[in-house]
């Protein structure tokens, strides 16, 4: 298992907000700036099992979450699960099959955005 984490100093910009707090799609305006970015992470790995018991057909089993401290930057979590299988089949020991499914969950700041950009181009409340 791996845990960790990253601050990056380089400038971020708002999806949303311009300078002065207000919406950029209404208000106009360049994107608010902010100073740096971070996210924490767990990630892990284990082989579960041996295809026909040869260790060299490892099926090996994955997942990990990812978040961000941040509110303004666009993904504000991410999980990730799957499975990678050497060897699925006794005849082909050198294939490799693997299959992951990932959850993204948006910042509300992204979904502001997403949401006033669709109102913008004449989307009404209810979704059409």
């Amino acid at each position: 298992m791996r845990i960790g984490g990253y601050h990056n100093t380089s400038d971020a910009g708002d999806p949303y907000r311009n300078p002065e707090g207000r919406p950029r799609i209404t208000a106009g305006g360049s994107a608010l700036v902010h100073d740096g970015k971070e996210k924490r992470y767990v990630i892990g790995d284990a082989v579960a099992a041996h295809m026909g018991g040869n260790a060299k057909r490892p099926v090996t089993v994955f997942g990990g979450v990812i978040a961000s401290t941040n509110g303004y930057l666009p993904f504000k979590e991410q999980a990730i699960a799957g499975i990678i299988v050497t060897g699925p089949f006794a005849s082909r020991p050198k294939d490799t099959l693997g299959l992951v499914g990932s959850y993204i969950r948006l910042g509300s700041r992204q979904v502001d955005f997403l949401q006033a950009s669709r109102f913008a181009g004449g989307a009404n409340r209810s979704g059409t």
